[in-house]
């Protein structure tokens, strides 16, 4: 009598998010087209960019950086790119959390939501430098600054044109 074994074959997740390095700007995309819900904290750490997003893993990254956490955390130096960060979520209900220091950001931050609700999530604490929320895929999106706990933030809503927020103390 032989011994039978049955084998299965397990096909690593690729991930679906991408970050790559264009001219001077580093770019995160969500690269999957079935609307996944991403789940972005980004983060200045020290002398590095940190990306973490609680559902997706990244598929690819750029020379230099180093993924962790099961692939769901990107790590990269500062000193990698002197751009602007891009981050395209595309489709699906996502949610973006700006942390501390990113006025360390060469060319501060663009977020470009899809057409489905997202959410935008603030620590104004400390400075996060110019942020760009692109909203050209249409949809009903979020504000939120529920992290923010030791400044007050002022915004106007009603403006068509593009503004600045500010920390009241900042």
């Amino acid at each position: 009598s032989g011994i039978l074994l049955r084998l299965t074959a397990v096909v690593p997740d690729n991930g679906t998010l991408q970050a790559s390095i264009t001219g001077n700007d580093l770019t995160v995309a969500d690269i999957d087209s079935t609307a996944r819900n991403n789940d972005l904290t980004i983060s200045v750490s020290g002398t590095n960019l940190v990306i973490t997003d609680a559902n997706e893993a990244f598929g690819t990254i750029p020379a230099g950086g180093l993924l962790s956490n099961g692939d769901k955390t990107l790590t990269i130096p500062l000193a990698s790119f002197t751009g602007r960060l891009i981050v395209n979520t595309a489709l699906g209900e996502d949610r973006i959390t700006a942390r501390s220091s990113l006025s360390l950001l060469p060319g501060g931050l663009t977020i470009k939501g899809g057409a489905s609700g997202d959410t935008y999530r603030f620590d104004a604490d400390s400075a996060l430098g110019q942020i760009t929320l692109d909203e050209a895929g249409g949809g009903v999106d979020t504000l939120d600054f529920s992290l923010t706990t030791t400044v007050g933030v002022t915004a106007n809503l009603g403006a068509a044109a593009t503004q600045i927020v500010h920390a009241t103390n900042l």
